[in-house]
């Protein structure tokens, strides 16, 4: 994430909401949120994946649900 952060930062200064689908537990979003905290950070993931995430600063977590 630093090499990523360190390469395409400048190109985050802009972005207001970020969302990180498959996101996991938020880890990658809410390093991006700590270093750029105007971003709002949004994790969006399957609901037993979301139920094990940390609370972030400036990240929520959002379940995906899929009926067929």
């Amino acid at each position: 994430m630093r090499a990523f952060l360190l390469q395409y930062g400048d190109g985050l200064k802009d972005v207001e909401t970020l969302v990180d689908v498959g996101g996991g537990t938020g880890r990658h979003v809410a390093e991006i949120v700590q270093n750029y905290p105007h971003i709002k950070g949004i994790n969006f993931d399957l609901p037993h994946v979301v139920a094990t995430a940390p609370p972030y600063d400036g990240v929520s977590h959002m379940r995906i649900v899929l009926q067929f």
